[in-house]
């Protein structure tokens, strides 16, 4: 276990290791249907809840200047950055990655990790565990958000509901002292004359 001192307390954390295999589960899941992100939350939470008992929030997985003196901060980031790193292209990646005399350019033939039977650059695998790092990030962050109180509903406006607003929007303009001309000024007579022609519950709705 990697131990970490908070104050006077010392606290256990998982080793890397320990959540390879997770990280690559969370690889594999799709952030655009609802099941998969259900998932994707669920699993990125449970691995997060020792940095989040140590005070940590998602904000702490983000890379931080070298000058940053909350040494909670470099723990939570080198963790994460270490766990998605081995899960996208495993330890003899990782090393590839580390060596300074392989620019960004430098090609890796990937032999493990989710991205095994690959040859990439150090610039697109740097990219791809980068993207994996701030799935789980994002889904540590909505966790963390409060939820709407009981029967409240998310407002969404039909298409009715979307052509009055555009009017509304129109109508605004063409009074303005000093239009933007968004609304050409040959346009502006006939578009009064046809806001008049509605019918009173259709502007009453606006």
């Amino acid at each position: 276990m990697t131990k970490s001192k908070s104050k006077s307390k010392e606290i256990n954390l998982p080793t890397v290791a320990e959540n390879v295999d997770v990280v690559m589960e969370i690889n594999s899941l799709s952030d655009t249907i609802e099941q998969g992100l259900a998932t994707i939350k669920s699993m990125s939470v449970a691995m997060f809840r020792p940095f989040a008992e140590m005070g940590a929030d998602a904000s702490y997985m983000a890379k931080h200047p070298k000058a940053e003196k909350n040494n909670l901060k470099h723990t939570v980031r080198n963790y994460f950055f270490d766990v998605c790193t081995l899960a996208v292209v495993g330890q003899s990646g990782a090393d590839f990655l580390n060596d300074k005399k392989f620019s960004r350019d430098a090609e890796f033939e990937i032999t493990e990790g989710t991205m095994a039977g690959q040859t990439k650059s150090k610039h697109y695998i740097q990219q791809q565990y980068g993207k994996l790092l701030n799935k789980i990030k994002k889904a540590v962050a909505d966790d963390a958000k409060p939820e709407k109180p009981e029967g409240e509903t998310k407002t969404v406006n039909d298409d009715f509901t979307r052509f009055l607003n555009a009017l509304a929007k129109a109508e605004a303009q063409t009074k303005k002292g000093k239009p933007d001309n968004s609304i050409p000024e040959t346009v502006n007579a006939e578009f009064a004359k046809f806001m008049e022609s509605l019918p009173d519950l259709i502007k009453a709705a606006k």
